[in-house]
């Protein structure tokens, strides 16, 4: 069962959070083929001043986002990494961009 958490500074999702999280949830479930309700998805939202970021990123500092994926050992490497693959690289799953 993939455990996923996401971790962002505070304020700037809004009302944007449910498609937010849904984004995630089907890039993973459909990265990994899995059903959904096989998933831990966790938002934390960190008060700006807690949550100090790389100065070498491109990302808008107050939308900086940090996404952890942890699975268990009997999968493999590419299963791992298809997660990132399908919310940020060049698949024809875009809802994670539609819902920034």
């Amino acid at each position: 069962m993939p455990n996923v958490l996401v971790e962002t500074r505070g304020g700037w999702l809004g009302a944007k959070r449910t498609a937010f999280l849904a984004a995630i949830q089907a890039a993973t479930v459909e990265a990994l083929r899995i059903p959904p309700h096989s998933l831990v998805l966790r938002l934390v939202e960190h008060p700006m001043e807690c949550f100090v970021i790389p100065h070498e990123t491109h990302e808008t500092a107050e939308q900086y986002t940090h996404i952890v994926i942890a699975m268990f050992a009997g999968r493999s490497l590419s299963a791992k990494r298809a997660p990132t693959k399908r919310s940020f690289g060049t698949s024809s799953h875009s809802a994670f961009r539609q819902a920034m």
